[in-house]
């Protein structure tokens, strides 16, 4: 393995190289937003935050604008802020949202002013809805955070008002909204890319509320989802297929070791079915996940749509130990599944990660494959996982 051979060649010869492998600390200069695992706003949510939904109101704002702290800001290009002030300039605080998220125990609690616009506004003359979130980019963050905040807001609508309506979005995938049928509420024609045009100004304004904490999609957010993309007559149950949600080679978090530990699944009679969700339309990976029995996959945004899954479905995810925030525990708590993560352990040299990742949310995954084939060998013997050490 990459790894193993880079070890070699820098070998361990005293304690001083061992402490670069000491729990990782976010540097106090700034703040790392979503990168930084130690932030109390990537806690596991709470039973209660999930049984009591928020309330999800249009706000209407005559002259109304909303703008982005631009994704060509950030080196990975998501979106870090989102600021919303009405027609006197007063920032409207409970539309807003930007890195750092705060918190009792966040190196950066307090939090940052709004940016400012990022130069004059597109102005609209007539009614525009908003919808921009904090790195949705990401995958994860568009399909579970602003796809269904956007498709419920359309839906308190009349349907009058669509006809004359312009729909301002930051999502990093158009498709993906066209795969949710966005598109026939509002033709592609008056989509307005927050890329193209980070700050909007419009006659009438229309900002929905938020529907969750950042990283914790709502049951509501999950339910929308599985309405549009599984048929009505879908059974909320396991399916038979036991899934390894594979990766593509990627700069940022490349999985290593993925043909070893196929190969041991295969040599230990373990069924670890490789399957490559990004070839796959959206309605078919939501198709997919909803056959499985079993999920094995990566810290990842793949396993954002575990949101399709059946209830009581296995998921074991493999999380590097230096970058392993509970973004998919809502999930796992509203399907009901039997969500488990294993840690693995191995790192890169620190070398190696100090020449080429800027933070352990980039490093690399090294699998370690012997102890998932004990989980696996353990399901399928008896039908549960094993007890936890």
């Amino acid at each position: 393995m990459a790894a193993q051979a880079l070890r070699r060649l820098l070998p361990l010869d005293d304690g001083a190289a061992a402490d670069a492998f000491a729990p990782w600390q976010p540097p106090l200069e700034r703040c790392l937003g979503p990168d930084c695992s130690l932030c109390p706003s990537l806690a596991p949510p709470q039973a209660a935050s999930l049984a009591a939904p928020r309330p999800f109101r249009l706000h209407r704002l005559p002259r109304g604008r909303i703008w982005i702290r631009p994704p060509v800001t950030d080196p990975w290009g998501n979106t870090l802020a989102v600021a919303v002030e009405d027609r006197a300039g007063v920032p409207l605080e409970p539309l807003c949202r930007r890195y750092p998220l705060g918190g009792s125990a966040c190196l950066h609690a307090e939090p940052l002013p709004s940016p400012r616009p990022p130069g004059p506004p597109l102005v609209l003359e007539g009614p525009v809805l908003a919808v921009a979130e904090l790195s949705a980019e990401v995958y994860y963050h568009q399909l579970l955070e602003l796809a269904p905040r956007l498709g419920l807001a359309l839906e308190r609508l009349a349907p009058e008002e669509r006809p004359r309506l312009h729909l301002w979005h930051n999502a990093g995938q158009p498709a993906l909204l066209e795969a949710l049928g966005i598109d026939r509420l509002v033709p592609r024609d008056r989509w307005i890319a927050a890329v193209d045009h980070p700050h909007l100004e419009a006659a009438e304004l229309i900002v929905p509320d938020w529907i969750a904490p950042f990283g914790e999609p709502s049951p509501r957010s999950i339910d929308w989802l599985r309405e549009r993309l599984l048929p009505r007559s879908a059974n909320d149950a396991p399916g038979e297929r036991w899934l390894w949600l594979g990766r593509a080679p990627s700069l940022r978090r490349p999985v290593w070791g993925e043909p070893e530990l196929l190969a041991a699944a295969i040599a230990a009679g373990v069924p670890l079915e490789p399957v490559d969700l990004q070839a796959m339309a959206l309605a078919d990976q939501a198709l997919t996940l909803a056959a499985a029995r079993v999920v094995v996959a990566a810290h990842g945004s793949a396993l954002a749509n575990l949101a399709f899954c059946g209830a009581g479905t296995v998921v074991l995810e493999l999380v590097q130990t230096r970058y392993s925030p509970p973004y998919f525990h809502a999930i796992a708590a509203h399907r009901r599944l039997q969500h488990r993560r294993l840690a693995q352990s191995q790192l890169p040299p620190p070398l190696y990660s100090d020449l080429f990742f800027d933070a352990p949310i980039a490093e690399p995954i090294v699998l370690d494959p012997d102890p998932l084939i004990a989980v696996l060998q353990h399901l399928r013997e008896t039908g549960g996982l094993p007890d936890e050490p």
